[in-house]
């Protein structure tokens, strides 16, 4: 009988032991943080993801944002930051963009702009070679009763490091926690990490460029956005942003 006794309580102590690690791992593994990437204009196309990211990681589906509307408003980076202190004079200069410069502290003085026109020049040629664009890129802005189409990815934590470099954050693109919706499934909700223009890199005076829009709408079709959406924010018609 005390044998018997024995025996039950060592069986209890150990399923209760391996119970016990059981939950505690079940509970860990619950507790480890997951990773969620918003993305609403190159980053929907597959093909994009899969080139800067090395891999295609897990689509979780198409989400909304409620109260932000989609624009090219992201301006050119790269170029801003050089020329922001600077002020667009005409020029004598025959000069390889459209883009003529001059010191904003000489301003008026006529003499300057022979100087001004062969500096340009020199600029244009420097951007041309690096690859900076004249020509923007997708952004979001606050706007009441509006609503953005995106697509989740659920990334590693390092990802965003590559994303940071690829969309030039914190300079052009801050990076914000904001809450999405699946499409399918009110209930369905992410607390996603979007990426937004910072104020000094939103522009009305350049545009998208072709081959740019087209992936942003390849990217769309592919997740099956609502058309009438694509046609309202994600079509451009036109004038177009250069290389």
């Amino acid at each position: 009988m005390k044998n018997l006794l024995l025996k039950l309580i060592v069986f209890v102590f150990i399923h209760s032991f391996n119970s016990g690690v059981l939950f505690a791992e079940k509970g860990n593994h619950s507790a480890e943080k997951e990773y969620y990437f918003f993305s609403y204009g190159l980053y929907t196309n597959s093909k994009f993801v899969r080139k800067s990211l090395g891999y295609c990681p897990e689509k979780l589906g198409v989400y909304k944002l409620d109260g932000y509307e989609f624009s090219y408003s992201r301006a050119p980076v790269g170029r801003l930051n050089v020329i922001k202190n600077l002020d667009l004079r005409p020029s004598q200069s025959v000069g390889i963009g459209r883009l003529n410069l001059a010191p904003i502290s000489n301003s008026g003085d006529d003499s300057i702009v022979p100087i001004a026109g062969a500096f340009a020049s020199v600029l244009n040629q420097i951007f041309s070679h690096v690859g900076y664009k004249n020509a923007t890129g997708g952004n979001i802005q606050p706007k009441i009763g509006k609503t953005v189409y995106g697509v989740v990815w659920k990334l590693k934590e390092e990802d965003f490091s590559i994303l940071d470099k690829e969309e030039h954050a914190p300079v052009a693109y801050t990076r914000s926690q904001l809450k999405v919706v699946s499409i399918k499934d009110p209930r369905n909700f992410k607390w996603a990490e979007v990426y937004i223009a910072t104020a000094e890199y939103i522009s009305k005076t350049y545009f998208p460029r072709p081959v740019y829009v087209e992936r942003v709408i390849e990217g769309a079709r592919e997740n099956g956005f609502p058309e009438d959406y694509i046609n309202t924010y994600l079509k451009w018609s036109g004038p177009w942003g250069e290389n």
